[in-house]
């Protein structure tokens, strides 16, 4: 009986410690302001001042008026480590621009969360009218992807976003679903993995 209960506990002990490993993703906000420059150390506009993590996730949110420019510069000393980025805000019709600036961004897996994760870039398709438009996001960040695959999604119709800066590392890129299009600029481009685009995806190189 003793030995049955002592293998019970250990049994109960073992899972305990699974459960415990997973991480679950670390959710920073930034609402975007009504124009200028704000960086990431101060955590204005953020929920919470963003910490470099494999389990990081960052929420891009807010209503941009049209014509609105907005940079949020990312100025935490050396490469930025962070599993997703998405936008949700609105606004502009198109017109606005919202610019991800700074440091180098680190798309990593988060191989400790419950459902694990690839690295992603993710804009959100609008839904209310008449601000059903997303302004035109660029990230000039240099961004490395060294494990697995970054996933690029534009789910907003008509819609480009912008990659401009050195991507390195020894993952690959693909375009997931999404009509939106990405567009990957300049030619110093180093990474080694491979590009793919899904059946309705739209990915260009300038």
């Amino acid at each position: 009986m003793r030995g049955s209960f002592r293998l019970a506990a250990v049994a109960a002990a073992v899972a305990f410690g699974a459960t415990a490993s997973i991480a679950a993703p670390v959710t920073y906000t930034y609402t975007v302001p009504a124009s200028g420059t704000t960086q990431w150390s101060a955590g204005t506009n953020w929920s919470s001042t963003p910490v470099s993590s494999s389990t990081t996730s960052l929420v891009f949110t807010g209503s941009m008026a049209s014509s609105a420019t907005v940079t949020t510069n990312n100025d935490v000393a050396g490469t930025f480590s962070l599993n997703t980025l998405t936008f949700s805000g609105s606004g502009g019709n198109g017109s606005s621009m919202l610019t991800i600036a700074g440091n180098p961004l680190s798309f990593e897996a988060n191989a400790t969360a419950q459902n694990p994760t690839f690295g992603r870039i993710s804009i959100q398709s609008g839904t209310v009218a008449p601000s059903s438009s997303r302004p035109q996001v660029t990230i000039t960040n240099d961004i490395v992807i060294n494990t697995g695959t970054l996933s690029l999604q534009n789910a907003q119709a008509g819609s480009l976003a912008f990659l401009t800066g050195v991507i390195s590392g020894t993952g690959g890129v693909y375009k997931d679903s999404g009509t939106g299009g990405v567009t990957i600029s300049g030619t110093s481009n180093t990474f080694s993995g491979p590009v793919s685009v899904s059946a309705n995806g739209f990915l260009s190189a300038t």
